[in-house]
């Protein structure tokens, strides 16, 4: 099974076949909306002022055995994300997503491990929860297609 999660500027969809979808849903426009940051390929830090974010520094937390910095992101007032950065490196290692959309409040988090260069030399976590990669490509073209639902 393949489940996927696909937004652009003006839309999105969802299919999770894993929780018993039978076909892709359109995401709500608030939930679209909730996912713009999602598309900002700089990254959330880079010039996050100019972008609207405010972001504050918060007490070191312990994330497996690592006393890593810890920076709240308030992207807009429906949705904070807490990043918490290995300070020996300054990867990030854990990042906690708190939303509200279509009034109910959402928790995510997604640990980082295993992190190398690509044979561009870009560093990427090759595992992140219970997902690994063997390999990782940068600036390969891609079929639009992979940007439709499909079943």
């Amino acid at each position: 099974m393949t489940g996927y999660f696909i937004v652009t500027k003006d839309s999105g969809f969802n299919f999770n076949p894993f929780q018993g979808q039978k076909t892709p849903e359109n995401m709500t426009a608030e939930d679209v909306k909730l996912a713009q940051n999602d598309l900002d390929q700089q990254g959330i830090l880079l010039n996050y002022k100019e972008k609207g974010y405010a972001v504050d520094l918060l007490d070191n937390e312990d994330v497996d055995g690592v006393d890593a910095i810890q920076l709240k992101i308030t992207i807009t007032p429906n949705k904070t994300l807490y990043y918490f950065v290995d300070p020996s490196n300054y990867y990030i290692i854990r990042i906690k997503t708190v939303s509200v959309s279509n009034g109910q409040q959402q928790r995510n988090s997604t640990d980082y491990y295993d992190f190398k260069k690509t044979k561009d030399g870009y560093m990427f976590p090759y595992v992140f929860d219970n997902i690994t990669f063997d390999n990782i490509e940068v600036n390969v073209p891609l079929d639009d297609n992979l940007f439709k639902p499909t079943r």
